[in-house]
């Protein structure tokens, strides 16, 4: 695997580019972390002298009046399969003259339209936003869920449990066949994973693969990194309200074991999902829970001390790197392999799925105020290798090697 490194290099310095993003939506930055991740980089490399589009394949009124750190353009066909839109893309890049295009929804069919640059000088860096297998491999648990009540959807459920080993094997044919599509030939020249721990996952679902295009090169902290020392006795939870991937039914019953031996704390939730009627009815008889629904976590991040992840899986968890940037010391399940690029001391890890463990840690971190003092710090060290200015430095030198080839 090709590592990008921090040297900045003398060529990509003296050479502004103009850069393409691609993606179906707009770069709504509180719609989504990729969403959040673009506008940043976007306006890093806005700050270094690079000119930043973007291209999208729907438009949204609704944002029509925010200042995107792009030129913005949208694909005439909504239908990303329509084939008037490659002629349409190969004379925009033709025209605006782009060097580099970001695909950043390289793990989806959609590259399939945003790698196609004819003959043009574009290089192409695919990106994918999550561990490359995880869809497939937590796929039992979506299709599982009951998505509505009612004893149509139940039957619905029972069908797609019943045919499941069709679904698992047909939809694994599909994500090797694209992957294997992406890496092969002059459909991509970098392939851009969010953590080296990636690359094993990878090449088990690809045999063959052209290592050299492989790089790791993680999304940069979204939040202004600033050391926070006064918090209050708070534990937070920010994202999604589900029970299938975040599981925050385990936070809850976490929280009502450890709330009655620990009466200066509370729990905050934030956030809003399919299951906040749910959870709000497990927690009817327990004492000082919020639910906040959707809020602007960074107040949060500010005042906890504790962020508590408690998912069955996840990819890159930039809400971890979120609450670190502010001092707030987080705790989560062992259970995904990027985990390890986050949190570096295992006594904020817990072996998946022990709430029993998950108590003990989540205490002896509650009860000793040095101790999350000391978490706190190293874990703010951590974070600042994910600092904005660090990350495009890596970018920069990703784009000095597309130029070199």
């Amino acid at each position: 695997m090709t590592y990008v490194n921090n040297v900045l290099l003398k060529s990509v310095k003296d050479n502004f580019m103009n850069i393409l993003f691609t993606y179906p939506t707009l770069f709504n930055p509180i719609a989504g972390g990729v969403e959040r991740v673009t506008d940043l980089l976007a306006r890093e490399f806005g700050k270094r002298g690079h000119k930043v589009f973007y291209l999208n394949n729907k438009p949204n009124k609704v944002l029509e009046d925010y200042a995107f750190p792009g030129i913005l353009s949208y694909f005439p066909y909504p239908d990303y399969k329509d084939e008037r839109n490659v002629s349409f893309y190969v004379d925009y890049l033709q025209k605006n003259d782009i060097d580099v295009i970001i695909n950043q929804c390289g793990a989806f069919q959609d590259s399939i339209l945003y790698n196609q640059r004819g003959n043009t000088k574009a290089k192409v860096v695919s990106v994918i936003h999550a561990r490359p297998s995880l869809n497939y491999d937590n796929l039992f648990s979506e299709i599982s869920v009951l998505k509505k009540r009612g004893l149509k959807e139940i039957v619905k459920r029972i069908a797609r449990i019943a045919i499941y080993p069709k679904i698992k094997k047909d939809y694994l044919v599909r994500l090797q066949k694209h992957y294997a599509w992406l890496t092969s030939g002059n459909n991509t020249d970098r392939l851009v994973l969010l953590s080296d721990t990636f690359k094993n996952d990878l090449l088990a679902l690809v045999d063959e693969i052209d290592e050299n295009k492989l790089c790791s090169l993680p999304n940069p902290v979204s939040f202004e990194i600033e050391k926070i020392h006064s918090k209050s006795q708070t534990l937070l939870y920010v994202g999604r309200l589900d029970t299938g991937q975040k599981r925050v039914d385990r936070l809850v019953r976490i929280w009502g074991e450890v709330s009655h031996s620990m009466p200066d704390w509370n729990l905050k939730i934030i956030g809003d999902g399919p299951d906040r009627m749910k959870l709000i009815n497990m927690a009817k008889n327990m004492e000082r829970i919020s639910f906040l629904g959707f809020k602007d976590p960074a107040l949060y991040y500010k005042e906890a001390a504790i962020m508590c992840m408690t998912s069955s899986h996840e990819g890159f968890p930039m809400v971890l790197m979120e609450a670190m940037s502010k001092g707030c010391v987080p705790i989560a399940f062992d259970s995904f392999s990027a985990i390890h690029d986050v949190i570096k001391d295992n006594r904020q890890l817990v072996r998946p799925f022990s709430l029993k463990e998950y108590v003990q840690k989540l205490t002896t971190i509650m009860e000793d105020t040095n101790l999350r003092t000391e978490l706190a710090h190293s874990g703010f060290q951590n974070v600042m290798n994910f600092k904005i200015d660090t990350i495009v430095n890596r970018w920069e030198v990703l784009f000095d090697s597309l130029i070199r080839d």
